[in-house]
């Protein structure tokens, strides 16, 4: 197998497939696309909520979500396949305190875009009247929101760079990143050393491992969240529920399937996310499913099920 390449990436994740694909639509073929896991986009792209979604509080985000809205909406013509995209809607739900300072960024956020408007607790419950309104300010809400499949959305890209030439090696470990006289000389992984030009640390939670050996450590502290379903028979479809960020009660949740809700798990007791473990217990999900049922009372008869913690990189 051919061990030397002009760019290798490590992690096949949304991040590393995504780069994999606009270098290959650049024209760009020699590239290697390293996962650990099989099949790519398994780890933490597969835990996100995926949503889609213009408003953030932060406009270097706003700014990258107006510009690539536009592809996830017409996502068969401008990449090809699928990415699961459903357009349910998104809402980001805040109590009073904050009411005021989500209008300002609302209206900043307006400035790139006009999708996004601020309602009033009464006014968001006329469409979603299966939401109690205890404790809400202020919603902002997108109609031309929702939420694509992160994993298929990995696989799409990582699909269309192989048919460009990218080199995908699955069950790819990189142990370590090989170097000489401050100079990158390759990377070590399970299957033996690979050699580049360039290369690009993709890999999310195991990036500053990769680093610490070239004396580098990125300004990241740890996040850790878990991910729970809510299930139950077919009495009522939740197909009309809109994606969610609800800072009240320190969640996410999205549709699954029509009786299947998605959310992300407060994973402590004390209300704070849990950062010493990478596990859920029974507690943590009573607990989860009780905020949600209070804002979402149709989910009282649910049946709750989890996976164990994701972890996500975020900058200081």
């Amino acid at each position: 197998m051919k061990m030397h390449f002009d760019v290798v990436i490590i992690g096949a994740g949304i991040m590393g497939a995504s780069l994999s694909y606009y270098l290959t639509k650049l024209g760009l073929k020699n590239i290697a696309l390293c996962e650990q896991g099989i099949p790519p986009g398994n780890g933490a792209t597969h835990k996100s909520g995926g949503f889609i979604r213009i408003f953030h509080e932060n406009e270097w985000y706003t700014k990258r979500a107006v510009e690539s809205y536009d592809t996830y909406a017409d996502w068969g013509n401008k990449i090809g396949g699928s990415c699961g995209f459903k357009k349910t809607g998104f809402s980001f739900i805040t109590d009073s305190t904050r009411s005021d300072q989500l209008r300002a960024n609302a209206k900043k956020v307006n400035r790139y875009c006009s999708q996004v408007s601020v309602l009033s607790p009464d006014e968001f419950q006329q469409f979603q009247p299966d939401f109690s309104l205890e404790g809400i300010g202020a919603i902002v809400y997108e109609p031309n929101g929702g939420y694509a499949d992160p994993a298929k959305t990995a696989l799409t890209f990582i699909k269309q760079s192989e048919k460009k030439g990218m080199k995908l090696l699955e069950g790819v470990k990189v142990e370590r990143i090989l170097h000489h006289r401050k100079k990158i000389t390759g990377i070590q992984t399970n299957i033996g050393s690979i050699r580049a030009d360039k290369y690009v640390v993709a890999n999310n939670i195991w990036a500053n491992f990769l680093l610490e050996e070239l004396g580098l450590r990125l300004p990241m502290f740890k996040k850790s969240i878990g991910l729970g379903f809510i299930e139950w028979d077919k009495e009522k479809s939740v197909s009309h529920l809109t994606s969610c960020i609800d800072e009240t009660i320190g969640t996410y949740f999205r549709i699954f399937s029509n009786y299947r809700l998605l959310f992300g798990v407060q994973m402590s007791h004390s209300g704070a996310l849990l950062q010493d473990r990478s596990y859920l217990d029974y507690g943590d999900m009573q607990i989860a499913k009780e905020k949600l049922v209070g804002r979402l009372p149709l989910l009282h008869k649910g049946r709750v099920s989890w996976e164990q913690t994701k972890f996500r990189f975020l900058y200081k």
